[in-house]
């Protein structure tokens, strides 16, 4: 009895055991089918690096090419001899011009000769003499023309205006000026006198205000100034016709 049951453990070890042992041999032959198939692709690819490497060695060409460069240089030595040549064609021209010095230096002295009579230029004052005397003869004619201008020049001064005058008694009024105590004055107890200078249209409004005496307070001042903007005078007339005039209008400031 006891033997009976091993055969059965031994089945089920192998069934299990079974599927292992074909996936292993399936990668086994996988992995040997990958490198016999490895060499022959290389052996494929070898042969295009060696055709890669003759494309390489066909780049000495260019040294041919430098080599033509020297043969122009020996050709050079060809252009002395011509310059040689030519130095001596050019020096009997000078041998033949050489005979001739003292008619080239008489040339020079003679022109040298010429150089001291340049002083004589003072002749030329004479010109600006004339011109001067011409210009002296136009300043005496324009001399002469003046009086004339500033003759008939002066007829123009009197069209200056008239001066509006000045009134310091018998001022009229329309409404006359009520001025206000500041009240920062009031408060610190100022008092005085201002005395403005108004320059009153032909409509009796006060155009402008000049205080020709302080009261000594600024506020005081102004507010003087103010009282007089506000009044109306009566015009002043002058031949039954108003005029400006400047009226000096005082104004006192004095607490109760």
């Amino acid at each position: 009895m006891a033997s009976g049951p091993q055969p059965t453990v031994i089945t089920t070890s192998i069934k299990r055991l079974a599927p292992l042992a074909i996936i292993l041999f399936l990668h086994g032959a996988v992995l040997y089918a990958l490198r016999t198939s490895l060499p022959a692709e290389t052996a494929r690819r070898v042969p295009r690096e060696v055709i890669a490497s003759f494309i390489t060695q066909e780049s000495p060409r260019p040294s041919s090419l430098s080599v033509p460069a020297p043969a122009p240089v020996k050709s050079q030595p060809v252009n002395p001899a011509t310059v040689r040549n030519s130095a001596p064609a050019a020096q009997p021209a000078l041998l033949n011009k050489t005979p001739s010095p003292k008619a080239i230096v008489q040339p020079e002295a003679l022109s040298a000769q010429p150089a001291p009579p340049a002083p004589p230029a003072p002749a030329t004052p004479a010109a600006p003499s004339a011109a001067s005397g011409t210009a002296i003869d136009n300043r005496a004619a324009n001399a002469a023309a003046s009086p004339s201008a500033s003759a008939y020049s002066t007829p123009s001064a009197p069209s200056a205006p008239a001066q509006p005058k000045t009134v310091s008694s018998g001022i009229e009024y329309i409404q006359p000026p009520r001025p206000e105590y500041p009240n920062g004055a009031r408060r610190l107890g100022e008092e005085g006198k201002v005395m403005l200078r108004v320059l009153v249209n032909e409509r009796g409004v006060a155009e402008r205000i000049e205080i020709q005496k302080s009261s000594g307070s600024p506020r005081l001042d102004e507010a003087a100034r103010q009282a007089v903007l506000r009044a109306v005078f009566k015009p002043y007339a002058e031949d039954g016709k108003p005029v400006p005039m400047y009226a000096l209008v005082p104004i006192a400031f004095q607490l109760d």
